[in-house]
């Protein structure tokens, strides 16, 4: 990420346009790399080309396509399909510049998502299932992972803490019915909203959200009808085995987090599912696409909707621009190693912004991304942020000059 970031900085300078379109293309070659993947593993184009329609129309893509910092997402799943796209190109005809392209571009994956950490079990679980290839091959790597593990935990620790903090309980199950439920386009706030310990509220959310809940029980009933009945057939039972271990696998980095689940983790994971749909789609009538194709769309349309309005990082994002835009009025040249205390904002200046006034500095710290902000603004790596709670008295930096923000709105008589 910070390769994308510097390439992007050193190209277009500050311009966000910029870098989100440079995320399209990339979510466009991500598009582009699953109907091939998918053509490799069902042999069916037109079920490849509705998987890929499916993955496209995706509400988890929400915070991957709308927040830069979740790029990664995008660049990961990428060169995960490629490499495994490799990897079967591999199997298929033994050539080993298929084996190391593939080894290679797993390095570029590992590179951009930890996520990636798992590629090795998976690629197993595929040599087991479908017995294709002799699992020496798989040596490199397992070797990568073992550097990578070594490296993560003990030369440049994981912060284990706060939200971060792996915990063994039941909340593991709960993350992953609602890893689930996102994957039947239900969107990440209903995971606060509906709470079994208060069924009369939930069941009440339920109905009030019918338009997004109602079309993905109906898509989960359908897929599992379909799939119940494909179960007959032995390479289906295989097919399913791969899909199920595909999603659990990608999950396995983070499903252990309690405090910290979201939807665009599903991102490669989510693949497996559609792996899962795509085997029991294969024999079925264009009928039976359209119907899934319209709740499909029903449900995650509806989830975008709902995200645009109650997602947490549409909320930072417009907390962001809108303090940059009035530090960048106020303050025009700030003093080397000077500080800026940032205060709450008024209801007037959130309003006229659209975000909802916050009265924790960790928010507008995050939003902020602590100090980065001000030092990407000004392009002084020396200048420092410090955020306060409320109006009241803070203690100063003594010796340094301190640009005290505080948003509100001017309004002229």
């Amino acid at each position: 990420m910070p390769l994308y970031f510097f390439l992007n900085y050193r190209l277009f300078g500050l311009n966000n346009l910029a870098f989100h379109a440079t995320a399209f293309l990339l979510f466009f070659a991500l598009l582009l790399s699953i109907f091939f993947l998918f053509k490799l593993l069902t042999k069916d184009k037109k079920i490849s080309l509705f998987a890929t329609f499916l993955y496209s129309t995706w509400s988890i893509h929400f915070m991957s396509l709308s927040w830069l910092s979740t790029t990664s997402y995008i660049i990961g799943s990428l060169f995960l399909c490629v490499s495994f796209i490799l990897f079967l190109k591999y199997s298929a005809n033994k050539q080993s510049s298929y084996l190391i392209l593939s080894f290679f571009i797993y390095l570029l994956a590992l590179a951009s998502t930890e996520l990636s950490v798992v590629y090795s079990i998976f690629l197993l679980s595929w040599i087991l299932i479908k017995k294709k290839e002799n699992y020496r091959v798989l040596l490199p790597f397992f070797a990568s992972i073992l550097i990578y593990i070594f490296f993560r935990f003990y030369i440049f620790p994981i912060p284990a803490k706060g939200e971060y903090e792996i915990a063994f309980n039941k909340q593991i199950i709960n993350n992953l019915i609602w890893y689930i439920g996102w994957a039947f386009g239900l969107s990440e706030r209903f995971k606060d909203l509906i709470i079994p310990k208060s069924p009369t509220q939930s069941f009440g959310f339920i109905i009030r959200y019918w338009s997004i809940t109602i079309p993905a029980l109906a898509l989960f009933i359908l897929s599992v009808y379909l799939g119940v009945r494909s179960s007959a057939n032995k390479v289906y039972i295989r097919n399913f085995l791969f899909g199920s271990l595909w999603f659990l696998l990608f999950l396995l980095p983070v499903l252990f987090l309690n405090n910290h689940s979201y939807s665009v983790y599903l991102s490669f994971a989510g693949l497996g599912l559609l792996y899962i749909m795509a085997t029991f789609l294969n024999n079925v009538s264009n009928y039976w696409l359209l119907i899934i194709g319209v709740l499909w769309i029903m449900t995650n349309y509806g989830t975008a909707r709902f995200n645009r309005y109650t997602h947490w990082t549409v909320n930072e994002q417009a907390v962001s621009k809108a303090y940059i835009h009035y530090t960048k009025n106020v303050v025009k040249n700030p003093q080397p190693d000077s500080f800026f205390l940032f205060r709450p904002s008024d209801g007037n200046f959130a309003q006229s912004n659209n975000f909802v006034l916050v009265e924790d500095e960790n928010i507008i710290k995050q939003s902020l991304n602590d100090s980065s902000a001000v030092q990407v603004v000004y392009r002084d790596t020396t200048l420092k942020s410090l955020f306060a709670r409320s109006l009241e008295p803070f203690e100063k930096p003594h010796g340094s000059t301190v640009y005290e923000i505080i948003p509100r709105v001017v309004r002229l008589e």
